[in-house]
This record gives structure tokens, sequence and C-alpha cells, in this order.
């Protein structure tokens, strides 16, 4: 499951087919913390990965840990979410 899908379905209000505002704030702070805590994991995975190196640890290649060590522009990621905020609209 990928982090975007986490996000709460349930936050959307059935009576107006939106997010009522708390709902909307809460979501955004969500969306936040989970920006911040992606950017602060993969600083930690690129820290490690140095240590590692410096230390002549040879860690075993692994495609999924370089792609967690990736920055994620977080302006790409709100971009997805609204193409697929739409793409489910009504």
């Amino acid at each position: 499951m990928d982090w975007a899908s986490s996000f709460r379905p349930e936050l959307r209000d059935p009576g107006d087919g939106g997010l009522s505002a708390s709902s909307e704030r809460r979501a955004d702070l969500d969306l936040q913390i989970s920006l911040l805590t992606e950017h602060e994991i993969t600083r930690l995975l690129q820290i490690m990965g140095a240590v590692a190196e410096r230390m002549g640890i040879e860690l075993p290649a692994n495609h999924e840990m370089k792609e967690l060590e990736q920055h994620v522009e977080p302006s790409r990621v709100l971009d997805m979410l609204e193409r697929e905020s739409k793409s489910t609209a009504p």
C-alpha cells in the first residue's frame, strides 16, 4: 500500500460531496505530517548509508531501499492527489 492511499476516505462529508471545514483542515494536517515524516525518514536513510560506507560496511543492493532514499517533491505529491480526486469525482 502506498502512502497516498493511506489517507482516510471517511473524512469526506457525504452531505456536500466534499470535505467539511474541520475534516479538510485535518486532511491538510495529515498530509503535512506525512510529507515531513517522509522527508525525515529519507534523510535518515541517506545518513545511515553514508555512515555504513564510511565504516566500510557493504550494504546489500536493494532496489526498494534506493527508492526510499530518493527525495519526493511535495508539489508532485499534491498534483497527484489533485488528479486522483478529480478522476474519482462524480
